[in-house]
């Protein structure tokens, strides 16, 4: 609720407040007549007429509201200058437009393609990395099985100990 007088303080003048205040209240007189905020707004120390005048109006609807009056009615306005200058279809297509325009550019974006390439050449030497350490390891796995093969082939067992220990390869 607070937020909605926020609104109505900064969009109409005090004038403007008034007379919607004045319209209100004659158009459910008989709806009002145990309502308090019916009564016109006198300028007091705490509270300036405008600022009362939109509590006025805001307890005017929220009173209307709980008793069902407002079920049926339509709320128009008196002054064009607050209508959107724009047809909904016309906001419609304006929106998709921008959004076609920003999807463009973010697809034909150089510094998108520039990430992408950077990216796929870091990957690129992440992998060739790898498998030069992979090709470097298999090709010492492949020495250590060699020399192993080749340490147990001049070995003598005597008496079932190994005599190969004083051997230097």
């Amino acid at each position: 609720m607070e937020n909605i007088q926020k609104v109505l303080f900064g969009f109409y003048n005090a004038k403007e407040m008034s007379a919607a205040k004045k319209v209100l209240v004659s158009c459910f007189l008989t709806s009002l007549a145990n309502c308090s905020f019916k009564a016109k707004q006198c300028k007091s120390a705490t509270q300036d007429v405008h600022e009362a005048e939109v509590d006025d109006i805001m307890g005017l609807h929220q009173f209307l509201d709980l008793n069902s009056t407002l079920s049926s009615i339509t709320f128009v306005t008196s002054n064009f200058d607050h209508i959107l200058k724009y047809r909904p279809e016309e906001i419609s297509a304006n929106v998709e437009g921008l959004a076609s325009r920003v999807e463009e550019a973010v697809s034909s974006n150089s510094i998108t393609k520039q990430f992408d390439e950077s990216v796929k050449a870091t990957v690129n030497n992440a992998v060739s990395s790898i498998t030069e350490k992979i090709s470097s390891l298999s090709v010492l796995c492949s020495r250590l099985s060699d020399s192993i093969s080749n340490h147990n082939a001049g070995c003598h067992t005597i008496t079932g100990l190994s005599q190969c220990r004083s051997q230097t390869y």
